[in-house]
């Protein structure tokens, strides 16, 4: 709603900002009341229900990458990062399914040109290499 009424201004105004900043502030302590009452194991089970997952829909969302990522970076940079494993492991696949989708789409369209889909195969799995080493070492360096 906040964004909607954002958006119908001809000019930005401050006041939505200012809006938007108390919001996460909200949010933020909001959250943090509820780990510090409930705890990570409990809070994560509430949050897992499958009953509530439209609720939630708004807060960890799960229709774009993009939202998805920031999130997770919001959640984690207030020391809530462990709520958001669920969103970490579903962005994980949801990059994978956009990959195989992605590499389906350039093999059935260079389908006719044999030399390049050898290529483009073996540099998308270099890269899928290299990205999945520099995902274990962010994991070692928080560790």
């Amino acid at each position: 709603m906040l964004l909607e009424c954002c958006s119908q201004e001809r000019t930005y105004l401050r006041y939505y900002g200012l809006l938007g900043q108390r919001f996460c502030i909200f949010i933020k302590i909001l959250f943090q009341e509820l780990l510090e009452h409930l705890g990570i194991r409990l809070l994560n089970e509430r949050l897992s229900d499958p009953l509530m997952q439209d609720s939630y829909d708004s807060i960890f969302p799960k229709d774009n990458p993009k939202n998805t990522r920031f999130a997770i970076n919001f959640f984690t940079s207030i020391g809530l990062g462990g709520i958001t494993e669920n969103l970490r492991e579903y962005l994980k696949n949801m990059t994978r399914l956009i990959m195989q989708q992605q590499k389906a789409v350039s093999e059935s369209g260079s389908s006719s040109d044999s030399d390049s889909d050898g290529s483009e195969s073996s540099s998308s799995s270099s890269s899928e290499s290299e990205s999945d080493d520099d995902r274990r070492r962010r994991k070692k360096r928080r560790n």
